[in-house]
């Protein structure tokens, strides 16, 4: 009897273990990934261009994916945010307060985000996915080649992710945009954006108030790629810090020097801060 369930377990069809759940379904368990409550997270990021080097201190603290507070600071700049909602705010160099609109490109939003329906508006916002993906489901669907499927079984770096985003075709030169989120811990490891800059989320860690977080993230477009680092994690009581009045109260104004790296750090804060 014991052979026979043996051999009945190992000849059983791959559909039984290639069970795709809908769009939604996954996007939840993303966000019930990233905790609860408030956090401040300290990052190093590595800037090298050629032989040079800059090493950026980064302090996030933080209520949820859409309000954040950033202090950066390297031998050869400083720079104080506040990021709320689609925007953010900084003091340029006079102590004014100014204003601008996210990238689209912004990393950490995506790795802390606990709002299903703010994540699920991010992905079809940066055309990671088409609202038809979203939509698609897998138990009204007739069985397709898993290169068809909007929603696919795939590996990123050797582990099994859910694929969402529609496939590149074969013999298609340029990469089409997705996402990658792992099928046993429902965390993010692989982004592609439309501009073909990429973000591969690696050796999560177990924090305070169910917090999962990659330690080590790798940034790349173009011929660039710039490792992230944490450095610690931890889970803050008391009254949040992100707040417009006191971010006007105790921010202090971005100053940079001019350095070989410069146009490489404002490019890198452009586009991923």
């Amino acid at each position: 009897m014991k052979k026979f369930l043996l051999l009945t377990f190992i000849f059983l069809p791959n559909t039984l273990f290639a069970y795709i759940p809908h769009a939604d379904f996954i996007i939840e368990q993303v966000a019930k990934k990233h905790g609860n409550g408030h956090y401040e997270i300290k990052l190093e990021v590595t800037l090298q261009k050629g032989d040079r080097q800059s090493l950026v201190h980064e302090t996030w603290s933080i209520d949820s994916g859409d309000r954040l507070r950033l202090i950066a600071r390297s031998d050869d700049f400083y720079l104080e945010r506040l990021y709320i909602g689609d925007n953010y705010y900084f003091k340029n160099p006079n102590g004014k307060t100014m204003k601008a609109k996210v990238s689209d490109e912004f990393l950490e939003t995506w790795f802390l985000e606990r709002s299903k329906s703010r994540l699920r508006k991010d992905i079809l916002k940066t055309q990671l996915a088409t609202r038809e993906a979203l939509r698609w489901d897998p138990t009204k669907v007739k069985d397709s080649a898993a290169t068809e499927k909007p929603i696919r079984l795939s590996r990123s770096r050797g582990i099994i992710t859910y694929a969402l985003g529609v496939p590149t075709p074969v013999g298609q030169t340029q990469l089409n945009p997705g996402i990658w989120i792992e099928q046993d811990k429902f965390v993010i490891r692989k982004i592609r954006f439309p501009t073909l800059s990429e973000v591969t989320a690696d050796e999560y860690g177990d924090y305070s108030k169910g917090m999962l977080f990659p330690k080590t993230r790798l940034v790349s477009w173009g011929a660039q790629t710039v490792p992230i680092r944490v450095v610690s994690v931890n889970w803050k009581s008391g009254k949040s810090r992100v707040s417009f009045e006191s971010f006007q109260k105790t921010a202090k104004p971005s100053k940079s020097q001019e350095s070989y790296l410069s146009d490489f750090v404002a490019e890198f804060y452009g586009k991923f801060r």
